[in-house]
């Protein structure tokens, strides 16, 4: 009798033990059940690990009053300047850089940046520059009615570090988070042209006619200029933006992403200078990324 009981116990043990196991493994023969990582839903969920490279344009689009100021040219003994106010403008830049990507599930990941980028402004204003010089007619100065043009270049080495949603398996992914960035260098590119009276031009030191009715100056911008004006050398953004995995082949991808910077710190303030008749005024830019990335799965 005990002989027949140990007989019967045994099987259904090895019944339950089985029963256990197709649970856990799913179903007999099948691969087994998860959730699945990004890029491969309905594996064995697992983090998966990018690295890559990419490469775009920006565009940014500067808002605000922001009145440069330079030597004038013609003059560079006795000091003077050459100055005038701009309300916005905008220009393309380009990035170059790496990153790597992290999927931790099939919907969230995230993303870490490293890049070299520029971001330039194209400024235009006509402007009645004051007290440009003496009228003959009258001995008082008289202002002088000018084109101005400014092409202004930064230099930057950001890092982003952005939270990945994806919204369907193997495409478009939405991600968003902070940018951190450093100005390296800076170059500003500035013409003025006399366009009325037509008989006047710019004058030397010893006040003499240069011949000259147009003035060209260039140079870098200091983030500091006799504790007036705040350039500020870092930037922090709110980067917001969109993008697409495209299979190119085992285990490479491409990523063409959209994305905006969006401003959270001052980039330029002045306080003024009344013995320039120049007003207190704020500046900054938002920023738009096109990029085209590869990505190589480890």
């Amino acid at each position: 009798m005990v002989r027949s009981r140990n007989n019967i116990l045994l099987p259904v043990i090895l019944l339950v033990f089985l029963l256990m196991a197709n649970c856990a493994t799913g179903t007999p023969g099948g691969d087994p059940v998860g959730p699945g990582d990004v890029l491969h839903p309905g594996k064995p969920s697992q983090i998966k690990v990018y690295l890559g490279f990419e490469g775009g344009l920006t565009y940014s689009m500067f808002s605000g009053t922001f009145v440069f100021i330079t030597p004038n040219p013609y003059q560079p003994q006795r000091g003077t300047f050459l100055w005038a106010p701009f309300d916005g403008g905008s220009g393309l830049g380009f990035m170059i850089g790496g990153n790597i990507d992290i999927a931790f599930t099939d919907q969230i990941g995230v993303m870490a940046k490293i890049y070299y980028n520029t971001r330039r402004g194209v400024f235009t204003r006509n402007f009645d520059f004051p007290n440009f010089y003496v009228d003959p007619n009258t001995g008082y100065p008289a202002s002088a009615n000018t084109d101005n043009e400014l092409d202004w270049t930064l230099e930057y080495t950001s890092i982003d570090l952005l939270l990945r949603y994806q919204v369907t398996p193997e495409a478009l992914y939405l991600f968003g988070g902070l940018a951190y960035s450093r100005m390296s260098t800076n170059k500003a590119e500035f013409t003025q042209t006399i366009v009325r009276p037509v008989d006047i031009e710019y004058l030397d030191d010893a006040d003499f006619p240069t011949g000259e009715r147009q003035a060209r100056t260039s140079g870098t911008l200091e983030p500091f200029r006799s504790g007036e004006d705040l350039l500020s050398e870092t930037r922090i953004v709110l980067k917001l933006g969109a993008g697409w995995w495209i299979k190119v082949g085992d285990k490479m991808f491409l990523t063409p992403e959209i994305s905006a910077g969006i401003p959270i710190n001052t980039f330029f303030k002045t306080k003024g200078n009344d013995l320039l008749q120049i007003p207190a005024s704020e500046m900054n830019y938002i920023t738009l990324f096109a990029t085209l990335g590869l990505k190589f799965e480890l």
